[in-house]
């Protein structure tokens, strides 16, 4: 494993994009990273591991333009459905 400074996105639209200094990364690429202050180790994916600040912003760019698609749809199947009276 590899040490390096890091940005994840993989809580980007909730969290916001989140930076770790001395990370090590596999040979996957996944990420391993120990939060200050706590007994345990951050594991993310690879596709949420970047190695600059514009990566993490692009990535996260996508991740929202993505989320707004999902919306969008579920907010035409809610206006396409009709309510009806159901007897008991």
């Amino acid at each position: 494993m590899k040490r390096a400074h890091i940005w994840v996105t993989t809580y980007a639209l909730t969290g916001g994009i989140r930076e770790y200094v001395d990370a090590e990364i596999d040979d996957d690429g996944c990420a391993w990273a120990s939060v200050i202050g706590m007994k345990f180790r951050y594991m993310t994916r690879a596709v949420d591991v970047h190695r600059s600040l514009a990566a993490a912003l692009e990535r996260a760019e996508v991740m929202r333009h993505a989320k707004i698609a999902s919306l969008q749809r579920r907010i035409a199947v809610l206006e396409k459905k009709q309510i009806r009276m159901v007897k008991p």
